[in-house]
């Protein structure tokens, strides 16, 4: 999510190469790891730093959101390339799962839009032709960094992509009355994994979940409900490969994405701050104790 002091920002291309260099160094000194997450949540690295304007960069436009975006894309993919050049290593990814609901039919075009932004990132991975919506990215972006992420898109299968799934991560379009229920927001999981898998053909996992927009209590109702889902995604031949609890302590100031660091802690650990455990960490280690 953040860059060393001496770089200047996701938006400015030099961190790239840099990026780069350090992959190489990495792999020379580091000849036995076979799995590897190279950019951590790079469409979430993008937006805010480059779009909400509260991290890195600090910076909120459309074109500067595109940009960064493309950037971080870029040296994943290379990242990748260079990793797969070196070794036969996995891609293990993470990456920010959005789910939109349109509120009535007419709210449908917007949250449309939301989802081909959303595919963009995956589009620009593995090599899909993004949505209308946003034909705008050659606008805002080199033709000389598209060109690199063409040239180094994910081809091979060593490949399971992240769904970084939270309560929170459900997005209605438009208004109603009634809050969403956990029903709805699992529900909107399945469907928008089934709609990636069709667009993608990739095997994935839930790279991290939480109670994250819920409260505390809710944890062992959410994992119990999502692991559901997933059964119900392979006992459709879809390739869901595992679900990982993010994290194993309460966060601080996790809920406002640290845009106000007043050092409050985010309740979303298997364990609390005095390291007890919750109800969710146990129904987590009986899912692992059965998942053998």
């Amino acid at each position: 999510f953040g860059l060393p002091d001496h770089l200047p920002g996701f938006c400015d291309p030099s961190w790239i190469d840099a990026f780069a260099r350090y992959v190489d160094a990495f792999l020379d000194r580091y000849p036995e790891p076979r799995f590897f997450t190279p950019v951590n949540e790079p469409s979430i690295t993008a937006q805010c730093s480059a779009r909400w304007g509260i991290w890195n960069d600090r910076r909120a436009s459309r074109a500067d959101h595109l940009l960064a975006l493309a950037h971080v894309v870029l040296a994943n993919v290379e990242a990748i390339a260079r990793v797969d050049a070196d070794r036969a290593g996995w891609w293990i990814g993470a990456e920010g799962f959005g789910c939109h609901l349109a509120a009535t039919p007419d709210d449908e075009p917007t949250a449309q839009e939301a989802r081909e932004l959303d595919d963009l990132v995956w589009d620009l991975h593995f090599g899909v032709e993004p949505g209308e919506s946003v034909a705008d990215l050659a606008d805002h972006v080199p033709n000389q960094v598209l060109e690199r992420i063409d040239a180094a898109t994910v081809g091979h299968d060593r490949v399971v992509a992240g769904h970084d799934m939270y309560p929170v991560s459900v997005h209605l379009h438009g208004d109603r009355d009634e809050p969403l229920t956990i029903d709805e927001r699992l529900d909107a999981y399945d469907a928008a994994a089934r709609r990636w898998h069709v667009r993608y053909g990739r095997d994935f996992w839930v790279a991290e979940t939480s109670n994250l927009g819920l409260a505390v209590e809710e944890g062992p109702r959410w994992l119990d409900g999502l692991v559901g889902v997933l059964d119900g995604l392979r006992a459709d031949g879809l390739p869901a490969r595992g679900i990982c609890w993010y994290s194993r302590g309460d966060q601080v100031d996790w809920h406002t994405m640290l845009a106000r660091p007043v050092g409050e802690t985010t309740e979303v650990g298997l364990f609390d701050q005095d390291r007890r455990p919750r109800p969710v960490a146990r129904a987590y280690a009986d899912l692992a104790r059965r998942s053998g």
